[in-house]
């Protein structure tokens, strides 16, 4: 048996697995203390949608159009590389984001830089669609729950920013009170 000892003190069996579980909780709150911020958890739902969206179709039809979008009869990320760029940039940015909790400059601009992306991919998915499906109005199109995922990304992206900007000004009072 291996002996333990605290401030000097050998402890007792039932002593030791209260100094252990408090070293396992020691152990597990440095490892988690950045989960303990908001913007982590905004950041982690902006990657989740980011990813997301590459799973759920935007846009799904009972015909095929040929020669467009819906040929295969949905419209996901998948259908154009500048779509899976953007999305898995803005995922991947997020994800980044959240183990540089300790640099709030860097961890804003990624963030600022996903949210853009998420912006983009939709903006083109858009765009992309309403020039590629000749008519809407001409076929049975259905929107697909897929196509919330986008704003999503970006409103979770956003809301990550703002927090991480707000825990930038603490850090900032912070340092200037310890200077006067």
């Amino acid at each position: 048996m291996r002996k333990v000892f605290h401030n000097g003190k050998l402890l007792l069996p039932s002593e030791r697995t209260k100094y252990s579980a408090a070293l396992c909780i020691f152990t597990a709150g440095k490892l988690l203390r950045m989960i303990q911020r908001i913007q982590s958890v905004w950041l982690l739902l902006a990657a989740a949608t980011a990813f997301g969206a590459f799973g759920v179709p935007f846009v799904s039809s009972d015909t095929s159009i040929a020669e467009t979008l819906l040929a295969d009869q949905t419209y996901r990320v998948q259908d154009h590389l500048v779509l899976m760029i953007c999305f898995a940039l803005a995922g991947a940015l997020s994800l980044v984001s959240i183990f540089l909790y300790k640099k709030l400059q860097i961890q804003q601009r990624l963030t600022l830089l996903a949210a853009v992306l998420g912006i983009a991919g939709l903006v083109f998915g858009i765009g992309y669609y309403l020039l590629d499906v000749p008519s809407p109005q001409a076929t049975a199109v259905a929107l697909s729950p897929g196509l919330l995922l986008p704003p999503a990304t970006i409103l979770f992206a956003l809301l990550a920013k703002r927090h991480i900007r707000k825990d930038e000004q603490l850090v900032r009072s912070l340092n200037s009170g310890r200077l006067r």
